[in-house]
């Protein structure tokens, strides 16, 4: 529901969001789940508590660690199948009719990360947003193999580090290879020596934002710092 969510408030703040990554979004309901709308409808009304649907751990990566803690989580229900009650599963359905109505004119820079073997928000509803959205800068990167929590499967700091580089790419420019990003901005410079982002094999005084945390992109390590 967090990448729908995100979907949601990008598209309704655009003036102030210069880009977004979203993983594994919830962007279709299963036809078949689809024809009990009406009776989970009627339900919410009275007994908006009353569980409608329960999800499988199982079904959320591979990494039996993290689904163990998924399981006993204090703050997420505790227990193997997480129930699903009528009011949060109608809100779900209203969140990706919502984000679904805003396809056609997303236009904000937006990386669409998706696992291939994800049940739990079916690929094909991530395609389909990602080649409806009228935005100029876009990607969709499939894990192969990966479920619905794709940052935590065997893979894992690769999707966060794809991530990551999709982040800078759209945050900085690289004034030796002069490859730029789309800055909207022009912000107060500080200089650091650092690797270009851009691949570029020289090293730069790069250019970063004062004020804004940034990722500092080390051949040896990933690290947060704020300049």
């Amino acid at each position: 529901m967090g990448g729908m969510i995100a979907i949601n408030v990008t598209h309704r703040l655009a003036s102030f969001v210069r880009g977004g990554v979203f993983s594994a979004p919830a962007l279709m309901i299963d036809p078949v789940l689809m024809k009990y709308r009406p009776i989970v409808s009627f339900l919410q009304s009275f007994m908006p508590k009353f569980v409608v649907s329960r999800l499988a751990p199982g079904a959320m990566c591979h990494d039996p660690v993290v689904i163990e803690q998924y399981c006993y989580d204090i703050l997420n229900t505790p227990g193997v199948k997480k129930p699903v009650p009528a009011r949060t599963a109608l809100q779900l359905v209203l969140g990706i009719e919502d984000a679904i109505a805003c396809e056609k004119d997303f236009a904000t820079p937006f990386l669409l990360m998706q696992g291939t073997e994800d049940s739990v928000c079916l690929p094909k509803g991530a395609e389909t947003f990602f080649g409806t959205a009228v935005s100029e800068d876009k990607e969709y990167k499939e894990w192969e193999g990966s479920y619905h929590e794709i940052m935590n499967e065997d893979n894992g700091m690769d999707v966060v580090s794809y991530a990551i580089d999709w982040i800078n790419r759209h945050l900085v420019a690289c004034p030796v290879c002069c490859a730029s990003a789309p800055v909207h901005c022009v912000p107060k410079q500080t200089q650091e020596e650092r690797i270009c982002p851009f691949d570029c094999t020289q090293s730069i005084s790069q250019t970063s934002f004062s004020g804004r945390a940034r990722w500092d992109l080390s051949s040896e390590r990933r690290k947060m710092a704020t300049p």
